[in-house]
């Protein structure tokens, strides 16, 4: 996927003057004081250009926004139940992250085209071989989820079910009631070069109408015996979202660029982007989950996996070797003590991909899709199979992993490097685990546990992940960066008022010294000024 072009926009400064009791007959020497009050005083003065001629309209919903969400998911519902004629197998969407991840990074780009990763099998999603999507376009003054859906679908009246044609174009209709789709993800993004009024476009990813080729229809007709189904009852819709309610005022734009620029200054090394810490909660519970659901799910079905905790020295030793931007693999795996205060042999799985587009459930899915290059008979491999073997190792119960930001990693711009270590690592001398009903092969005091063999006293015993709150030390940084800022502020806007020739003049005597002005022909002239004035 390409990665999203930035551009930076300047505004020049336009002259400005201020009173100077210097003032040279020598235009050459004028020039001088005013480059010099210029340099000092650019920065401000970009800096309130900026804030004044802004006319940002960048408060549009995030794809967590959960009235957001609501409302995608309601209007497609809503509108896949009332077709006509009356579907019987029309299947209940639901909100899918990762689809809407995919909306975002490709919405990102701006253009008012398809997403170039439709056309490869799982080229944007893991769990589905193609994906369809709707684009729309318009103003954000006239923009609401409900609103460009309901556009999408009126082309109803271009499409006709018996014949399956299309009088005019009409395939946004026929996703939005195809009948297998039943996961829908959206985004929003603000594209100034695609309109001239402030214009949002509007995307929508879910698993397509069909594979390349397929003919039918989005759903088939009412059955009489439909109606005694007990069928779940319409939700309700959130309340609707109008790009009013969520558009600074004109008004407003000035506090909001002062609130970014403050946001920018006080989080400034806190924290990389927007990819979360590895001792977040959230981001462990959701590797540490989507590692111990594959393994129970393992295919042959497996009778000795172990259930898989996370482990802090393992996340740390990730995020170490994550800083180096690198695919290849950490060297010190298998060397006493460097990876693991008590076990060597550690293993290790890397995942590279646009940081827009990354969780972790995607990164496992993928190292687990190598399942289909292995050869559990024979235990061979096809292709590359080394990560999935990793993930389904019976000796391993031990997980911890790490994300970082990289500028740039092979050809992809903003990527975010995954990495998880596991102990005890595999070896891929044998065959990853003993096929069976599930927990048959368990050691004596193991319990089941979500299929797999679960015994806490194997585990050595390591800190808890603790919650990312902000302590009293980082408060009382965060206040000390507050006043450093307006005391530095305040100091230079006083100097610049109550002595504005400070600065300029020895900016102007090193300039003219540059030009080896004779210091008694300088006096000579400042005295004649002085008598002047």
């Amino acid at each position: 996927m390409k990665s999203v072009e930035s551009r930076a926009w300047s505004l020049g400064a336009g002259k400005t003057g201020s009173p100077s009791r210097y003032r040279f007959a020598e235009s050459g020497q004028s020039q001088l004081l005013t480059m010099a009050l210029t340099e000092k005083l650019g920065c401000l003065w970009t800096l309130g250009l900026c804030l004044v001629a802004s006319d940002s309209y960048s408060n549009v919903p995030s794809i967590t926004n959960k009235n957001f969400i609501q409302e995608c998911v309601n209007a497609h519902n809503e509108l896949r139940g009332k077709v006509s004629p009356p579907a019987a197998d029309m299947k209940h969407m639901s909100w899918e992250g990762a689809l809407a991840k995919v909306a975002k990074a490709w919405a990102d780009q701006c253009k008012f085209e398809h997403n170039s990763c439709l056309s490869n099998p799982h080229g944007c999603h893991p769990n589905y071989q193609f994906l369809g999507e709707n684009i729309w376009l318009g103003g954000l003054r006239i923009f609401s989820p409900k609103s460009a859906i309901v556009a999408w679908y009126n082309e109803t009246e271009f499409y006709n079910y018996e014949t399956l044609s299309c009088t005019s174009v009409c395939g946004h209709y026929t996703q939005v009631v195809w009948a297998n789709s039943n996961k829908v993800g959206c985004a929003i993004t603000i594209c100034p070069n695609l309109g001239r009024n402030p214009t949002g476009i509007f995307r929508r990813a879910a698993p397509p109408r069909g594979l390349a080729g397929h003919q039918g229809r989005p759903a088939r007709e009412h059955w009489p015996d439909c109606d005694r189904l007990d069928m779940e009852a319409p939700r309700s819709s959130a309340t609707e979202w109008t790009a009013q309610s969520h558009l600074p005022p004109r008004g407003g734009v000035l506090k909001l660029w002062l609130l970014e620029l403050w946001l920018l200054l006080l989080g400034s090394g806190l924290n990389e982007g927007f990819l979360p810490d590895e001792e977040d909660v959230d981001f462990i519970n959701e590797y540490v989950n989507i590692h111990n659901e594959l393994r129970s799910h393992a295919i042959p079905r497996q009778s000795n996996l172990r259930f898989m905790t996370w482990d802090v020295a393992l996340s740390r030793t990730a995020r170490a070797w994550g800083k180096k931007c690198t695919t290849q693999h950490n060297i010190h795996l298998d060397e006493v003590k460097m990876s693991h205060p008590m076990f060597t042999g550690v293993g290790e799985n890397i995942w590279v991909g646009p940081e827009n587009a990354f969780t972790p459930t995607i990164a496992v899915r993928s190292w687990y899709a190598e399942r289909k290059n292995y050869n559990f008979v024979n235990d061979t491999c096809k292709t590359e199979c080394s990560n999935y073997l990793q993930i389904v190792w019976d000796l391993t119960y031990k997980v911890g992993c790490a994300v970082t930001a990289c500028p740039k990693i092979g050809r992809i711009q903003d990527a975010a490097l995954f990495i998880c270590n596991y102990v005890p690592g595999g070896t891929q001398k044998r065959k990853p685990y003993k096929p069976g009903q599930h927990c048959t092969r368990c050691n004596r005091f193991d319990r089941c546990t979500d299929y797999l063999c679960n015994y806490r006293f194997w585990y050595p015993k390591w800190e808890e992940p603790r919650p990312l709150v902000c302590d009293p030390l980082c408060i009382l940084t965060l206040l000390l960066r507050m006043i450093c800022f307006s005391l530095c502020t305040t100091a230079v806007l006083i100097v610049q008022v109550h002595f504005p020739n400070v600065l300029a003049e020895e900016e102007m005597l090193n300039n003219l010294g540059e030009i080896e002005v004779k210091p008694e022909e300088l006096e000579k002239k400042v005295e004649e000024v002085e008598e002047n004035v």
